[in-house]
């Protein structure tokens, strides 16, 4: 099983430190599991929004009453918190 490392950026800015900092580990990481994974997030690039009721009604509501609207915010949801369940290191 080859490793996965989830690297999250979450500056706005392109050349901030951390943005550095996140670089430099995923790349030392990346020497050191040849065969693993990066899985990089950009937050600001994903354009994520703001916890509200559409998203808390998605997670609470039967899902027998989920209609497209609650399908796209749970798939969008969804496919993050795999990422890092599926993570590694």
């Amino acid at each position: 099983m080859s490793s996965r490392l989830p690297r999250v950026d979450s500056s706005l800015r392109p050349e901030s430190a951390t943005r550095s900092l996140t670089a430099a580990y995923a790349d030392a990481w990346q020497v050191a599991h040849p065969d693993g994974e990066v899985r990089h997030h950009d937050l600001p690039a994903l354009d994520l929004p703001h916890l509200g009721a559409t998203e808390l009604g998605a997670w609470f509501a039967d899902p027998a009453d989920h209609g497209e609207l609650y399908s796209l915010v749970l798939a969008r949801s969804n496919r993050l918190i795999d990422d890092v369940l599926a993570a590694t290191a």
